[in-house]
């Protein structure tokens, strides 16, 4: 509380569940704890700042954790998701 108030964003704030046991965020399956628990302080940061990820975007944030996606592929289903179809061109980067 600051100043006997509590600031908008944490009364807005949306806990995500997590389950250490069986290593998922919101049902979203991690290989090993290190994983769960580095995609979680990531994400957690940035709810922060209004982010409020539901499934999709954590498989996204998994998915490029681990290496299936390349930075280029989270970019672009985070850009569909968020703003439409967009399509990156790697070479004009």
């Amino acid at each position: 509380m600051l100043n006997g108030t509590t600031p908008n964003y944490l009364k807005e704030f949306k806990p995500l569940t997590v389950d250490l046991e069986n290593l998922t965020i919101e049902g979203v399956q991690f290989p090993d704890i290190e994983s769960l628990e580095n995609c979680a302080s990531g994400i957690g940061s940035n709810m922060y700042e209004g982010f409020e990820p539901d499934k999709t975007d954590i498989e996204i944030i998994r998915d490029g954790y681990l290496g299936k996606l390349t930075i280029e592929e989270v970019v672009q289903k985070t850009l569909e998701k968020y703003n439409g179809n967009y399509i990156l061109d790697s070479a004009n980067s």
